[in-house]
């Protein structure tokens, strides 16, 4: 994805934002009580798969989530809720959130400050061709640089671009491969589908590994949904 397209991606993003932030201001005190007990119309407390830091599940099944800008997260529960986005887990959960709890919930993981641990020691190999990937990309492959979007070493530029660096390896590779065969269809402008189109087994497998060994952002965090 070329810079300019990211600064599209990202304006739209940030409008959509700031009207939300204008709205109202999260209630993270409910967010918590949420990811910790779920909602009264039902929804299953977010805890039991993402924990209450938002540190994830270590199998790498379910996503960190902590320090994630609150917007992204609020907007990947809005596509589970509409059906942009599936998943037979996250679908139902999200269908019986509110417009605020949805909100709250988002603004209490992106506050949460949950430690890293790094993973197990990987192919060093594929991990430098990770980065090479993410920093360049490939030209013979007509792929970007991930640094694009993703920003330096996957740090993230909120609200519009999620951080990739210290998520887990196995959660990196599934979602590349639903991007790839279509299954996972919310992204703007197609970006990440055509980009995972380009992408071979050795490439997902060298990104994953990549910014599962990368030191995820320890700034301020992105509680509020407009940030």
């Amino acid at each position: 994805m070329t810079l300019r397209a990211c600064r599209a991606v990202a304006a739209v993003t940030m409008l959509l934002a700031a009207s939300i932030a204008q709205a109202r201001s999260p209630d993270l005190q409910r967010g918590r009580e949420i990811a910790a007990n779920g909602s009264a119309e039902g929804a299953q407390a977010c805890a039991a798969c993402h924990k209450l830091d938002g540190a994830g599940d270590t199998s790498g099944a379910f996503p960190r989530l902590t320090r994630q800008a609150g917007f992204y997260l609020y907007k990947q529960l809005k596509d589970y809720q509409t059906g942009l986005r599936d998943s037979q887990i996250m679908v139902p959960i999200a269908q019986r959130l509110s417009e605020d709890e949805m909100q709250d919930v988002s603004g209490y993981y992106a506050s949460t400050s949950a430690p890293f641990v790094p993973p197990s020691p990987g192919d060093n190999r594929s991990i430098q061709y990770g980065g090479v990937l993410s920093a360049l990309g490939s030209a013979e492959k007509n792929v970007p640089a991930c640094v694009n979007c993703h920003g330096q070493a996957g740090a993230g530029i909120p609200p519009s671009f999620p951080y990739l660096a210290g998520q887990f390896a196995r959660y990196t590779r599934d979602q590349l491969a639903a991007w790839k065969d279509g299954s996972r269809r919310n992204d703007p402008l197609n970006v990440m589908r055509d980009i995972a189109a380009r992408l071979g087994s050795d490439d997902v497998a060298a990104l994953a590994e990549y910014f599962a060994h990368a030191w995820p952002p320890d700034g301020s965090n992105q509680a509020r949904i407009g940030r």
